[in-house]
């Protein structure tokens, strides 16, 4: 019985440290990576109640600054016409600075055609000299009759801003096939990451 008892115990606290780790990592920061800064830079001044007080107020100090981030998470799709070409743009919120972490692709086209997908964003000085092109890799995953599905995958850290100097800009997503398209084509993609205020200039 005793051992049960242990083992259910065992299992509770882990689970609790699980769940401390994914709400840390909630906010787009690692609170352990900050802890342990903290705590260097407390027990170089020395004195165990000292290192304790001085972690305490670092570690809330720079924990404020990861409260003002909000998960961001959001599903776009884009549906081919007849030229094979298409573009939609993913608006930001106003004000905000979107950080892309992850995106995923799932395309559904024809199989005799080679399909193109990818992001756009905008930073530093925005407009033609300020866009980035994110290309994504497709792989193929199944065929069936005439259609075939690909798939991305890409992690990677990506910031966006909604607004340089005076102009608002979007993420702009492309999709493209080798030729017209003769049959239902279709790219879905889905990002992740985290809204966070644009820097005061």
């Amino acid at each position: 019985m005793k051992n049960i008892q242990k083992r259910l115990i065992g299992a509770a606290l882990f689970a609790a440290l699980v769940a401390t780790a994914l709400a840390g990592k909630a906010f787009g920061g690692n609170y352990n990576e900050i802890n342990r800064g903290c705590k260097k830079s407390a027990e170089a001044k020395g004195g165990a109640s000292e290192t304790e007080a001085s972690l305490t107020k670092c570690v809330s100090k720079k924990d404020e600054g990861l409260v003002g981030r909000t998960a961001f998470s959001k599903t776009v799709a884009v549906n081919l016409n007849g030229s094979g070409v298409s573009v939609v743009a993913m608006q930001i919120p106003a004000g905000k600075r979107l950080v892309i972490e992850k995106v995923t692709a799932i395309v559904r086209g024809p199989e005799s055609q080679r399909v193109e997908v990818d992001y756009m964003t905008y930073t530093g000085t925005g407009g033609v000299a300020g866009k980035t092109v994110h290309r994504l890799v497709l792989e193929k995953q199944a065929s069936f009759k005439d259609s075939a599905i690909f798939t991305a995958d890409r992690s990677e850290v990506v910031f966006a801003d909604e607004r340089i100097g005076g102009e608002h800009f979007s993420v702009g997503i492309s999709a493209r096939l080798t030729g017209a398209v003769g049959q239902p084509a279709q790219a879905q993609f889905k990002f992740s990451g985290y809204l966070e205020d644009l820097p005061a200039v």
